[in-house]
């Protein structure tokens, strides 16, 4: 019984960091403008600036490039009220299509991620690691500190898309 306490202690944190909870919000598009689609090495986004309830959002970002227009009513998944810099997904309202991405890319990276700091991890401090000397272990000690933390928000992002979608889904059903 201790352990289970002790495991759920460490992973509590882990859990909270990885795992957090969608604020889903209808809104309507009156009016858009300040459109700009971008790429990047992450992908490609569009930044867009909008009117709702007599209230002007500026820099909303979502993945991709959607079709906007002014008018549009959608559900939208935020990772916090009103917290527009990252759309995470949105129901069209006009025609009842998904918009967003499911996460498993990121998911799939944070996977692999996660075994190359083990294989890293096995390679520094292994039986056979005598080879190494000790500017390569704090080399490879640094690239596993870089590693983990790069696999833990690829990890995040993908666990967030795809808690967005399932939140998506299960409004629509509703």
């Amino acid at each position: 019984m201790p352990y289970k306490a002790v495991i759920v202690i460490c992973l509590s944190p882990l859990n909270a960091f990885l795992l957090k909870t969608m604020h889903i919000e209808t809104v309507s598009f009156e009016k858009i403008f300040g459109v700009s689609r971008s790429s990047s090495s992450r992908g490609r986004y569009t930044i867009f600036n909008f009117v709702s309830a007599g209230t002007t959002i500026y820099s909303a970002v979502v993945d991709g490039h959607p079709d906007l227009h002014d008018g549009m009513e959608v559900t939208v998944a935020l990772s916090r009220p009103r917290r527009w810099q990252r759309i995470y997904g949105w129901i069209n309202h006009d025609d009842g299509s998904i918009y967003g991405d499911d996460g498993v890319a990121m998911i799939i990276l944070g996977v692999v991620g996660a075994f190359l700091a083990l294989g890293l991890v096995i390679m520094n401090f292994g039986p056979n690691s005598s080879w190494l000397s000790v500017g390569q272990r704090s080399g490879i000690g640094f690239g596993i500190v870089l590693i983990v933390t790069t696999t833990l928000l690829a990890l995040r992002e993908g666990c967030m898309c795809f808690r967005a979608m399932k939140a998506l889904k299960r409004t629509m059903s509703n």
